[in-house]
């Protein structure tokens, strides 16, 4: 069976509650295995529910990374931090992990067990167990840390490298090398030793859901609302979990999709 994340806590149309409070605590009433969450670091070493890298702040834009908690939470009203998440959501759902964030490439080099992704996934592993936590994110060298800490800590943990990223103002020739990586990761995917496959709908469908098929690597697809996408990838048994924002409407057409199979 096809498993279920909601995207930003499965908030549907009102985009205004993603990723705060209301929105997880609706989701565990959803028929859905995990609870996607958005996270970004503050300058005060915070880890907080935020999908964007900016936010409005006294006229400006400013860079999440740089904000204290404080400052966040005054350019956020009702901002949710990650400990506050990951206590609603222990021993009622599985967290999907998103990282949004990087560690300062120094840290990578000197101590990777001591990079904010590191520190985000062992305070979730340590409220859900490993069992109950899978980490995703675009950044190979937050996978490789990941990755490393897990062999000694959590060998079982599901660590999985986003392919997908924005190629928005790039140079042609970077866009083309981009793109050509995401096609083909397997470079990539080896160096960083990910054990998850996660694609936009477009790379699944345009050759990464047959590339993590034959190596029998977990497929993570997202994000899928529409009743045409999610039953395509539901029925595929490539696919491991879809993100959605539409977990009850996922479900019901997974419940549809599993009747068919058992006919």
């Amino acid at each position: 069976m096809t498993l279920i994340s909601a995207h930003k806590g499965g908030v549907g149309d009102r985009r205004e509650l993603a990723n705060t409070a209301e929105a997880l605590r609706a989701a565990l009433a959803v028929e859905c295995e995990y609870v996607e969450l958005d996270i970004q670091r503050t300058a005060d070493g915070r880890f907080v529910l935020l999908h964007d890298h900016h936010v409005g702040l006294e006229g400006h834009r400013r860079a999440v990374v740089d904000l204290t908690l404080a400052q966040a939470r005054r350019a956020v009203p009702g901002l949710t931090t990650y400990e506050d998440a990951l206590a609603i959501l222990a021993g009622r759902r599985k967290v999907h992990l998103d990282f949004k964030f990087a560690s300062p490439r120094l840290l990578y080099e000197a101590d990777p067990t001591s990079s904010w992704e590191v520190l985000a996934a062992r305070s979730a592993v340590a409220a859900l167990g490993v069992d109950g936590v899978v980490v995703t994110t675009l950044e190979d060298r937050g996978v490789a840390a990941v990755r490393d800490w897990a062999d000694e800590h959590a060998p079982t943990l599901r660590v999985g490298l986003s392919l997908g990223r924005s190629r928005r103002g790039l140079a042609v020739h970077r866009q083309v090398a981009l793109l050509f990586s995401e096609l083909f990761p397997g470079r990539r995917v080896r160096r960083c030793r990910a054990n998850v496959v996660v694609a936009n709908r477009w790379l699944a469908l345009f050759g990464v859901a047959g590339w993590a098929g034959r190596r029998r690597l977990p497929l993570l697809v997202w994000t899928l609302d529409s009743t045409w996408e999610l039953t395509r990838w539901l029925k595929d048994p490539r696919v491991w979990m879809v993100t959605t924002n539409y977990p009850r409407r996922a479900a019901t057409l997974r419940r549809t999709v599993t009747d068919v199979r058992s006919r």
